[in-house]
């Protein structure tokens, strides 16, 4: 026991100590050994458990033992008792044969929140003749009982799933230019040359990979929403069409048939981003609404062109229009397979050529606790953000390191499975937010997680 002051305290041991909670009531026991005390004839001492929660704000005193010295005899005095701040009697302790005849002591309390991780302490009150106080000491039992129980959750890392094949795809963005109502290819028109250029040294950097084999590369034009939905349509077939065509020329070893054609037309979805993102666009909520409401699309250009004032549709013709009217090019390739150490590099330089599994295995063939294992997983979960295992690993690695708020941080906007969502709701307890753990474990014991089951019981005690 710790000490303070010189007190009868010192004269007194608690052996077998057993602080447990059972369904909403905390039950306490001990054998206090008295065989060292040697109470004043005079004195009447009162020895009182007392719970004291781990920020010292709550506190609850139990059943005290109270101990008579020889002439004050065993004639209980209320009044004193309430001097001595003691609600009740408690356990009397009496001397016969020359010993303390000291009961098991137990007492039982309903449980609080607060008594997570709380002290127990034993205080000393003593009172003389005539009722006269002499001083009250304390000493601490255990400074931490009914420990809150570290969340439950699996922490091994789990080898992600293999692929087959590694089938991949990469989308360039060009912006040609075509004169107005035409689809003619002109190299020298408005900068195209540079533009195609840069699109074929695209292309050129996933053709002569040697660990990639291309299954397909699609042109798909798109317009802007001026005109009717028929001529776009007509329009952006035409344009990447034309545009199609030059690039076969220019990629002679690519075969023919890998090559094909597609026109979304008008490019409404990214027009919506961007009119989203701009905060400062005069009736941006206006435009958003008809654009969400109105099926016919040639009706919604229409009903954004009437807004008033006018200004709103000339900003968006001037300042969005131009951007939708572009070309993509997918190209869908295959990608071998690479050993560990060919991995090592390729995870830095490209990591989407690897499978899950390849990038598992690389952050594995570093040490534990490496920071190349945890710098590995973050790349693997940055790449494959949705795959269960590489975020599960990614989460486990940073709580291991005691880095809560970075895998509650690498959890966000993951798959709710059972397992993820328990994950997260074991980082938010070891960051304090009980709450917003109390629903993840929920959700993930409604998926069947059964370690979510046993956090959402325990964190029952700590809210």
């Amino acid at each position: 026991m710790t000490k303070s002051g010189k007190s009868y305290l010192e004269q007194i041991q608690v052996n077998d100590l057993n602080v447990r909670r059972e369904g909403q009531m905390v039950n306490l026991s001990f054998l206090p050994d008295l065989s060292n005390l040697r109470v004043r004839t005079q004195d009447r001492l009162s020895l009182v458990p007392v719970l004291v929660s781990a920020d010292g704000r709550h506190e609850r005193a139990l059943e005290p033992i109270v101990i008579y010295g020889r002439v004050r005899g065993v004639k209980l005095d209320r009044q004193l008792m309430r001097q001595a701040d003691v609600q009740d009697y408690g356990v009397t302790v009496r001397r016969k044969g020359g010993h303390w005849e000291a009961p098991a002591y137990t007492a039982s309390v309903p449980f609080e929140p607060w008594m997570r991780n709380a002290t127990l302490n034993l205080r000393e009150y003593v009172t003389g003749c005539a009722g006269c106080e002499k001083g009250d000491f304390v000493t601490t039992i255990d400074p931490h009982i009914l420990p809150f129980v570290a969340p439950a959750y699996a922490r091994a890392t789990v080898a992600p799933r293999e692929e087959g094949v590694k089938h991949r795809s990469v989308t360039f963005r060009g912006r040609f230019q075509f004169e107005l109502d035409r689809y003619d290819v002109l190299l020298d028109y408005k900068g195209n040359r540079a533009k195609l250029d840069e699109m074929r040294a695209r292309i050129d950097s996933v053709a002569n990979d040697p660990t990639v084999t291309i299954s397909a590369i699609e042109v798909q034009g798109y317009t802007s929403p001026e005109a009717p939905v028929e001529y776009n349509e007509r329009l952006a077939r035409n344009r990447a069409t034309a545009l199609e065509e030059y690039m076969k020329q220019q990629f002679p070893q690519i075969p023919a048939d890998k090559w094909k054609v597609s026109w979304p037309n008008e490019d409404w979805t990214e027009l919506r981003r961007q009119i989203e993102a701009d905060r400062t666009l005069e009736g941006r909520d206006r435009v958003l609404h008809i654009i969400d409401t109105e099926p016919d699309l040639d009706r919604r250009e229409w009903l954004i062109k009437i807004l008033r004032p006018e200004s709103i549709y000339r900003t968006i013709y001037e300042r969005y229009y131009p951007y939708l009217r572009h070309n993509d090019y997918v190209v869908s390739f295959t990608v071998r397979n690479f050993s560990v150490e060919e991995g090592r590099r390729i995870i830095l330089e490209k990591p989407l050529r690897l499978s899950a599994a390849e990038a598992y295995q690389v952050a594995m063939s570093y040490p534990e606790g490496s920071p190349e294992r945890l710098r590995s997983m973050q790349i693997a979960a940055a790449t494959f953000d949705r795959d269960e295992a590489t975020l599960h690993n990614l989460a486990v690695e940073l709580m291991s390191r005691g880095l809560h708020a970075d895998a509650l941080k690498a959890l966000e906007g993951a798959p709710e499975t059972g397992d993820l969502l328990n994950l997260r709701g074991a980082a938010l307890v070891n960051l304090n937010r009980y709450a917003e753990a109390a629903k993840d474990f929920r959700r993930a014991a409604e998926l069947g997680n059964a370690d979510a089951r046993t956090n959402l019981e325990e964190l029952d005690g700590v809210r």
